[in-house]
């Protein structure tokens, strides 16, 4: 499913207990994650990364046509995590939800995440427009 890109990579999401889609490399170290804000009407796009955040202000995302360039926020202290916002009824939200095709990911000079769309990210995405 989601996680299918990186060799040995394997998708955990929790729709109804955490509200977080997430991406984990063997040795379940995430990758990236999808998190609902339900409070704010947002949804959360995270890329993690062992790269400093210096320079890197933007995060690019690709799905089903769609092309969104985005500013990044960084949480983290051990491991940076690259947080990009998007809102329930951005149309790039539609295209994430959609059960085919491919989700990319871009930060940066880091390599190109391309992962699967998926039934469950789709799920989380509904689930969270529900509040």
């Amino acid at each position: 499913g989601f996680a299918a890109a990186a060799a040995g990579a394997r998708r955990v999401c929790e729709v109804l207990d955490t509200d977080e889609c997430v991406v984990e490399a063997s040795g379940a170290r995430p990758i990236a994650g999808v998190r609902c804000d339900g409070v704010r009407g947002r949804l959360l796009i995270e890329r993690m990364t062992v790269k400093p955040s210096g320079g890197i202000e933007t995060m690019t995302i690709r799905a089903d046509n769609r092309t969104r360039t985005l500013p990044v926020l960084w949480d983290g202290a051990t491991l940076p995590i690259a947080i990009a916002e998007l809102g329930l009824d951005d149309r790039m939200v539609d295209s994430l939800a959609r059960r085919s095709g491919s989700i990319e990911i871009e930060l940066g000079s880091e390599p190109l995440l391309s992962l699967p769309a998926d039934r469950q990210l789709g799920e989380l995405i509904e689930e969270c427009r529900r509040g």
